[in-house]
């Protein structure tokens, strides 16, 4: 499906980058002629890119951020399998959702632009006040856990406004191509700081700890594993990796490392895909 020969002339250039890929990297990046052409080439016949794909097609961070860049400019739909609901809120942020709705100012794309280019401090908030349901909807398509949300989307509407009041449309071009990419990169960047800071890295926050127990013994209970595993609306491929790394077909767990080889993934893919699947394994076991 992806071209594999355009992967791996990226990763080779990628290798050794180190730098954080902001928008405007991204944007000088991908015009040089042959990451441009490798890009095409990697999507090719690609109408949609899910952005799942794009983190198990390779685990460098800043190639990810540039396929992401691509996606979005390119006008292919990003997609993401959705993980938390609007129901799986408390009710403060469904009252939130509420107020934003009846409240914000029907504005398209160009009237942004519009509004954006006259630098004019009270079109600005017309702006953000626009968008603020625009950017809960981005978090509540992205977060992982509902435990995050909350902080989540404060570092989103950080974002909104911060762009809002950097947008150039000379530099830039689109500001809401600028706005979605700055939106998902710190959504994704934020998450795996949680992942990485044990707080859900740790199955015991993920799951509670006698599910855990019956999960990992492998076949104990193993009816009551696949009850939640389907009421979790799990994708095929999400259910074929938490078997294989528990040992649920054939009683032998596996490592991430022995994870990704067998899926033809990367580790990190592989966690965040472990990750997800055990916060939704977890309110289903409520």
């Amino acid at each position: 499906m992806y071209n594999e020969k355009a992967l791996s002339n990226l990763e080779y250039i990628f290798d050794d980058f180190v730098a954080t890929m902001t928008y405007e990297k991204a944007q000088s990046i991908s015009s040089r002629g042959d990451i441009k052409n490798y890009l095409k080439e990697l999507f090719k016949d690609i109408k949609t890119i899910n952005e799942d794909d794009i983190y198990l097609l390779t685990n460098n961070q800043s190639l990810r951020d540039l396929m992401l860049y691509y996606a979005i400019t390119s006008k292919k739909l990003v997609k993401t399998n959705q993980k938390l609901f609007f129901s799986d809120l408390n009710k403060f942020l469904k009252e939130y959702k509420t107020n934003l709705i009846m409240n914000r100012d029907y504005i398209d794309d160009n009237d942004i632009e519009n509004l954006l280019e006259n630098e004019v401090k009270e079109d600005k908030e017309i702006v953000i006040k626009s968008l603020l349901n625009y950017t809960f909807n981005v978090v509540l398509f992205k977060a992982n856990d509902e435990y995050m949300f909350e902080d989540l989307l404060s570092d989103a509407n950080e974002v909104l406004v911060s762009c809002i009041y950097r947008y150039n449309k000379n530099d830039h071009k689109s500001f809401m191509n600028y706005l979605k990419f700055n939106l998902i990169k710190t959504i994704n960047d934020k998450q795996r700081q949680y992942m990485n800071s044990e707080k859900l890295l740790s199955k015991k926050d993920c799951i509670d700890e006698d599910f855990e127990e019956r999960l990992t013994s492998r076949f104990d209970n193993l009816r009551k594993v696949s009850e939640l595993m389907n009421n979790a609306n799990l994708s095929e491929m999400e259910r074929k990796i938490i078997e294989y790394i528990y040992g649920l077909v054939d009683g032998v767990a596996h490592t991430h490392d022995e994870t990704a080889i067998e899926f033809k993934s990367n580790p990190r893919g592989i966690e965040q895909i472990e990750s997800r699947v055990l916060s939704r394994l977890r309110r289903n076991s409520k």
